[in-house]
C-alpha cells in the first residue's frame, strides 16, 4: 500500500496523463494511479471523488493551457500564419481528442459534482473551435484561401490532425509543418 502524502496538481495530472495514454479512459483506475504515484488510493480520493471528476479536471486543465497558447498567437499575423501556429498547438495537445469520449462517459454518470468540470470543459472546447473557425474565415475573406471549400471541412482537417500517429515519429513541429503545407496548398488560389 502506498504512503500518505500531499500531491501537487502537476504530479497528479502528469500521472493521470501517463495512465490515460497507456490505458485509455476505460482502463483508467485509481488503483493504478495510486501505484504510479506511490500513494494510497485514499490520498487521491482526498482530491477527487472519482475518476471521472479527476479526468475532467485534467482535460479542463489541458484545454485551458491550449486556449492560453492560442490567445498568445499574434492577432496581427496573416490568417494562414495564425492557422499554422494553431495547428502546432493542436499537435502539442493531442490528448484533447479524448474529450468527446470523456464527455460521453460523464454524461452517463448522473453526479452533480461533475457538472462544473463538464460545463467548463465544453466552454473551453467551444472557445478553441470558435477561434479556429474565425481564423479560417479570415483566411478566406483575405483571399489567401478559397471560399468554395466549407469552413467545417477545413476545421475537421485541423481537429483530426491530432489523431495522426506520425507525431510520435517525426515530432509535433515537423508534422504541423507538413500537414499545414498540405492544407495550405489545397486552400491557396
Amino acid at each position: 500500500m502506498g504512503r500518505k502524502k500531499a500531491l501537487s496538481k502537476e504530479e497528479l495530472f502528469e500521472a493521470t496523463k501517463q495512465l490515460l495514454l497507456e490505458r485509455g479512459v476505460h482502463g483508467f483506475h485509481f488503483k493504478e494511479l495510486s501505484s504510479m504515484l506511490s500513494v494510497s488510493r485514499s490520498t487521491i480520493y482526498e482530491y477527487y471523488r472519482n475518476k471521472e471528476q479527476l479526468i475532467l479536471a485534467f482535460m479542463l486543465s489541458l484545454m485551458e493551457e491550449m486556449n492560453e497558447r492560442l490567445a498568445s498567437i499574434d492577432e496581427n499575423k496573416p490568417a494562414p500564419d495564425k492557422l499554422f501556429d494553431l495547428m502546432h498547438v493542436f499537435l502539442e495537445y493531442d490528448q484533447i481528442h479524448q474529450i468527446k469520449e470523456i464527455i460521453h462517459i460523464v454524461q452517463q454518470s448522473r453526479q452533480e459534482v461533475l457538472d462544473h468540470y463538464q460545463t467548463a470543459l465544453v466552454e473551453q472546447h467551444h472557445h478553441m473551435k470558435d477561434k479556429l473557425r474565425s481564423w479560417i474565415d479570415e483566411a478566406k475573406e483575405s483571399g489567401n484561401w478559397r471560399k468554395d471549400i466549407e469552413t467545417g471541412i477545413i476545421e475537421d482537417l485541423f481537429t483530426h490532425a491530432i489523431l495522426f500517429p506520425q507525431k510520435d515519429v517525426i515530432g509535433s513541429e515537423v508534422l504541423a509543418r507538413q500537414l499545414f503545407s498540405v492544407i495550405q496548398s489545397g486552400m491557396e488560389r
